[in-house]
């Protein structure tokens, strides 16, 4: 993990993590509701599956449906 939002700028409740995955950051958003995120730390795998796009700056985003 490089980065958790920890304040929701538009109000949306959405939550976004920063993730190293091979050589690429990949921007995870959580919808609203999809209750705590509690990303591994350094070094530690995540499995999520969801919706593959092209987010912010060129980083790819994935909209997570589910965790594991």
């Amino acid at each position: 993990m490089i980065y958790t939002q920890t304040r929701d700028p538009d109000g949306d409740g959405d939550v976004h993590v920063i993730v190293v995955a091979g050589v690429r950051l990949v921007n995870l958003k959580f919808r609203h509701g999809a209750g705590r995120v509690d990303p591994p730390g350094a070094g530690g795998r995540l499995r999520v599956t969801g919706v593959l796009s092209h987010g912010r700056f060129g980083v790819p985003e994935v909209d997570v449906a589910r965790i594991g």
